[in-house]
């Protein structure tokens, strides 16, 4: 059975490791990050590090845009950033993924930085309001939102057609377990032409699967492959004439 070990520290010992905890770097300094990632569950490598010193390097009020190749984590990049600002005690941090990402963003904010985070859409928002807080945003939590310009096109077209009877988004918690972690597919169709037809449909800006994620695409097969031993027709749709 492991041991808890106690440490009585003087306040001398405690104000040098308050210090350590909270000190600033200089931005083009590797140990600007040091303190941030000390536990978190990241294999680094190099070209994540530079991009992220060089975003420190260039205040956020000009911005600072990453931009490499698919698979070359993005993500991570980014994850540093926010670690180094959670570390200097700073709050306000909004993130704006596309809608088919919020989940993934915040466990993977969860499971490789420690990072708390909430995502932030219309019932959250509410709920919050009615809990008291005049303003959602501001939060102890990355806040995540989305914006899927996508999604809401095709919604409108959809209700435009007579011919389908009823579309669902379909909600967070429908999730169908596969290899590579949870999947939530988009939506749930009923379509009527000359018979009843029951669809679920993900939608994307692309279906070519070499421009996603690689667990956003396996995720998405998978699911084709959960909805086909089902009987129910799944496609990626990128706009609702597809349907």
């Amino acid at each position: 059975m492991a041991q808890l070990h106690t440490m009585n520290l003087t306040d001398y010992h405690a104000k040098y490791f308050a210090y350590e905890l909270t000190k600033r770097n200089a931005s083009d300094s590797v140990d600007k990050l040091a303190g941030a990632l000390a536990d978190a569950q990241v294999d680094l490598n190099p070209h994540q590090i530079e991009a992220a010193l060089f975003a420190f390097r260039n205040p956020f009020s000009r911005g600072a845009i990453l931009a490499d190749e698919v698979g070359l984590g993005k993500t991570i990049e980014a994850g540093l950033l926010l670690s180094q600002q959670w570390a200097e005690r700073k709050r306000k941090m909004l993130v704006i993924v596309p809608a088919n990402l919020r989940k993934q963003w915040s466990q993977e904010l969860a499971d490789k930085f420690h990072l708390p985070s909430v995502i932030l859409e219309n019932r959250t928002f509410n709920e919050a309001i009615k809990q008291g807080n005049l303003n959602p945003f501001v939060q102890e939590s990355v806040v995540l939102c989305y914006d899927s310009q996508v999604e809401r096109d095709f919604a409108r077209r959809l209700d435009q057609r007579s011919d389908i009877r009823l579309f669902l988004k379909l909600p967070r918690w429908f999730e169908v377990e596969t290899p590579v972690g949870a999947y939530n597919p988009d939506w749930a169709i009923v379509k009527h032409d000359d018979e009843t037809v029951y669809l679920v449909r993900e939608t994307k800006g692309t279906k070519d699967f070499l421009k996603l994620r690689t667990t956003e695409a396996d995720k998405v097969r998978c699911g084709e492959k959960h909805f086909e031993a089902l009987g129910i027709p799944f496609a990626v749709a990128v706009s609702a004439d597809e349907v």
